[in-house]
């Protein structure tokens, strides 16, 4: 946990190259498990309709003639720090042909502080859909085989309670939120909090700075202090915690999560390598092995828990291959400890990670979220990633998965025929 001081002025990223400003406002929270409904349904009734707009329809047509591309609030949670985050895109005057910065960036601050409240309290009728949409979500995660081997595997390998902290695990919360409670909410993670705000655009486009400043409400202070915990590496197990279960899908899947032992946030750039050198398009090593070779799996994922400090490699089988491709499994990963195998693979990550920048840069969202995350200090940047991957040779990886650590298997089984 550390405490940053954020500049309550909003900043400002000058990129020429595209034709649109776009406008984020930031409020951050510390998650709390007993939040968790409430951090769910918050953006929901903030997005189709306030105060001014009372209806779906009409809040849409205020869009249409404001010449607004987009205009959303969601959730991002990192470790135990959230943040909910409105999102507003327009065109710049050039594009447009007229100057509507006062009205659009109005729309946004009534979108953000001027909800459709009823009797102290949201709107019971929408607050009763939204509700019924998260329930059905739930229900639908369970009955598909990718999200319930996910949810589970996440509970499975997590021993401090941060990376399976989910809605799912709670659903008895959702039926305890009431217009009024959420309402409560929303004015302790909204109304009471200093925005953080980032505007990107031209050069020219820096006339809309003032009007921000003006319009979203920032306070007098020049700085706000932020709790910050976005990493909670997970720790080995002593003994590999093995976990077979029946199911009633009909296919299976046998996952394998590595952690790292002593992990530091430098360690970051190894999982990326790793996962790329199993399941990258430039390496496909898992693929190779087990599918083109063997023709043992359907399909297979490898996700790198970056926060965590974790690495899943997960299979979709057939449950009659399961003690092959459980060997299998174990000999890949024995096998990247060979230096002569991923110096054959690793000019290829490097040249894709290349690439992969290139497009990057074509991507204002991305570029936009890139300066965000590099100066609020939450992570490295895309092109600070690919200058460590170009610096890193074969025998550093290798000494890296060493430092993996078997700590769970988990077996989901498909039912029997």
């Amino acid at each position: 946990m550390s405490t940053e001081l954020i500049p309550s002025k909003p900043v400002f990223y000058q990129n020429n190259d595209f034709q649109t400003i776009q406008v984020k406002v930031l409020f951050p929270f510390e998650e709390k498990e007993k939040d968790l409904a409430n951090i769910s349904l918050l953006p929901s009734m903030l997005n189709y309709m306030n105060q001014k707009y009372p209806k779906e329809e009409l809040f849409q047509t205020a869009k249409k003639e404001l010449y607004i591309l987009s205009a959303r609030c969601h959730k991002v949670i990192m470790g135990t720090t959230g943040c909910f985050i409105f999102d507003l895109t327009i065109p710049n005057k050039n594009a447009l042909g007229k100057k509507l910065y006062r009205k659009q960036i109005q729309f946004l601050k009534e979108m953000i502080y001027e909800p459709l409240i009823i009797e102290d309290g949201f709107s019971t009728f929408e607050l009763d859909r939204e509700k019924k949409n998260l329930r059905n979500a739930i229900d639908n995660a369970f009955l598909n085989m990718h999200s319930y081997q996910d949810i589970y595997i996440r509970k499975y390998i997590d021993t401090v309670g941060v990376l399976s902290r989910d809605i799912v695990w709670y659903p008895e919360q959702i039926d305890a939120v009431t217009s009024h409670s959420l309402y409560q909410f929303y004015i302790n993670c909204i109304l009471k909090q200093r925005p953080i705000i980032y505007v990107m655009g031209s050069e020219e486009s820096k006339e809309i700075l003032p009007i921000c400043e003006e319009i979203l409400s920032i306070k007098h202070s020049h700085y706000q202090k932020v709790e910050r915990n976005f990493t909670c590496y997970l720790e080995p197990r002593d003994k590999v915690k093995t976990i077979e279960e029946d199911s009633n899908f009909k296919d299976s899947s046998l996952s394998f999560v590595y952690k790292v032992k002593n992990m530091t946030i430098s360690d970051k750039v190894y999982l990326i390598i790793i996962r790329d050198l199993l399941s990258s398009l430039s390496s496909r090593l898992l693929s190779k092995k087990l599918r083109d070779e063997k023709d043992l799996i359907y399909s297979s994922k490898v996700i790198a828990y970056l926060r965590y400090g974790a690495l899943e490699i997960t299979t979709f089988i057939h449950r009659d291959d399961y003690k092959e491709v459980y060997q299998s499994l174990l000999d890949v990963m024995s096998e990247l400890e060979d230096t002569t195998v991923i110096e054959a693979l690793l000019h290829n990550i490097k040249e894709r990670k290349r690439i992969n920048l290139l497009r990057k840069l074509d991507n204002k969202y991305f570029l936009f979220d890139d300066f965000i995350i590099h100066d609020l200090n939450i992570d490295f940047t895309l092109e600070e990633y690919y200058e460590m991957i170009q610096k890193i040779s074969a025998d550093q990886i290798s000494q890296f998965i060493k430092r993996l650590s078997l700590d769970t298997i988990y077996f989901l089984k498909e039912k029997a025929v």
